[in-house]
């Protein structure tokens, strides 16, 4: 589940940084303004999807030591929610995606996971119809 929720998170963080931090004004205090924020958020960024990375491996390693059934109508039902999420979420990185490369980067990961979850569905349906596993 990490592994589905890390990304959501930092689209929700780059989306923040860009809208209010990148649009605030420069002052006494920040010269330029805070428009690079978003390059720290970046950071944060990679420090959260490499703790995902982390989550999937586990699984994978406890998948590889015991061995259970794929459930086909789970597997479709959860990849139908992420390509809800993730579709959802790429569409409202779709505006800013021209004038902040975080933004950008944030708006092709987001299609690009819509896109899996569809691949995945799919599998759903293969495994729930033929047995297949």
């Amino acid at each position: 589940m990490p592994a589905t929720i890390s990304p959501t998170c930092s689209a929700c963080c780059s989306r923040g940084a860009w809208s209010w931090l990148g649009t605030r004004r420069q002052n006494a205090r920040y010269t330029f303004g805070l428009g690079s924020s978003s390059i720290l958020v970046s950071l944060g960024n990679a420090a959260l999807l490499l703790f995902a990375c982390g989550a999937i491996v586990l699984e994978v390693v406890q998948r590889l030591l015991n061995p259970a059934p794929v459930a086909g109508l789970d597997v479709f039902v959860v990849a139908m929610l992420g390509l809800i999420v993730n579709g959802f979420s790429a569409w409202l990185f779709m505006r800013g995606s021209k004038e902040d490369l975080n933004v950008r980067g944030a708006f092709l990961h987001m299609a690009a996971d819509a896109a899996i979850s569809a691949a995945v569905a799919v599998s759903g349906l293969v495994i729930l119809y033929t047995g297949w596993s």
